[in-house]
This record gives structure tokens, C-alpha cells and sequence, in this order.
């Protein structure tokens, strides 16, 4: 694959909170360069129309990454705002309390 084409993957990301996106970016790891832009693994992507674009042919496998983080991110906010107790049981993986 030439080096210049960019992969693309549907992540449905216009539906996400933007502050929880942000979350669940960091919690990947990933340094985030703009709200547009973040940077893991040494590779690029961007955010735009509801998908996640980048020149690495594994962006579909970075796009499950980033929804299961930010699934994560959703439990996390649910809990704090419902006063529940959250464990985490394995990765995404979480023991909720009332």
C-alpha cells in the first residue's frame, strides 16, 4: 500500500462527548495534538466526519481501541454522577454498586 493513502474506519465519533473522547484518547496513551488530531503508537489520526482517518492500515483495529476506551470513559462518568462505586474487574471490565 503506498505510503500516502489514507485508511479510514466509521466510529460514529460525532455522537461522542468531546471531554469523554478526550478521556478515553489519554487513557490509550495517545498524546492528543488538537481536538482534530492525536498521536500513538508514532502514528497519526484524525477525527473528522465521524471517522477516524490516518495513513496506518491498522486504523480499524485503533478505532475499536478508541471505542472500548471511551466506553470506559462512560462508565467511569455514569458511576461519578450517580454516586455508585466502581471496581474495575479486568480490562473494561467493572464491578458497578449502588
Amino acid at each position: 500500500m503506498p505510503c500516502d493513502t489514507i485508511q479510514t474506519n466509521t466510529v460514529d465519533l460525532p455522537k461522542m462527548h468531546p471531554a469523554l473522547l478526550a478521556k478515553a484518547i489519554t487513557a490509550l496513551g495517545a498524546r492528543q495534538l488538537s481536538p482534530a488530531y492525536f498521536q500513538l503508537r508514532g502514528q497519526t489520526y484524525r477525527v473528522r466526519s465521524g471517522e477516524l482517518e490516518s495513513t496506518d492500515p491498522n486504523v480499524g483495529q485503533v478505532a475499536d481501541e478508541l471505542k472500548r476506551a471511551y466506553s470506559g470513559e462512560v462508565v467511569k462518568y455514569t458511576a461519578r454522577r450517580n454516586g455508585w462505586t466502581l471496581k474495575q474487574t479486568a480490562p473494561y471490565a467493572y464491578e458497578v454498586t449502588k
